[in-house]
């Protein structure tokens, strides 16, 4: 929390998904790439072999979607998520928060990035 802090003092421009969520929607609906400092909650699947990371926000939607977490790739994404970011329980705490990159858009109206890669993740 505190490198967010002091590069957004120094006047990089990167988002926070809690404050700057209008922004965030906004850019979204234009598809700019652009940096956001989240919170990285929960894992939580969807279909067969998707997921998406979820920041624990019901009343700001961000989300980071994973195509494919079956891949050599997603489940790359998925271990480091899990060993860096994300806690399964109070007695393994994590970081909980990391920078990501990459290109917003919207599914539903709601703000995402989509994950490609580890290279999106800046911590």
């Amino acid at each position: 929390i505190d490198r967010y802090r002091l590069q957004r003092q120094s006047g990089e421009e990167i988002l926070n998904s809690r404050l700057d969520y209008k922004l965030i929607c906004e850019m979204a609906e234009q598809e700019v790439e652009a940096t956001i400092f989240t919170e990285l909650r929960s894992i939580e699947r969807i279909g067969d072999c998707s997921a998406r990371i979820l920041i624990g926000s019901i009343k700001q939607p961000f989300c980071l979607f994973l195509p494919n977490i079956e891949s050599v790739e997603g489940q790359k994404i998925v271990n480091m998520l899990e060993a860096r970011f994300i806690s399964k329980d109070p007695t393994h705490p994590r970081r909980s928060y990391a920078f990501v990159k990459g290109v917003l858009t919207t599914y539903y109206n709601k703000p995402e990035i989509v994950i490609h890669s580890l290279d999106q993740f800046i911590d």
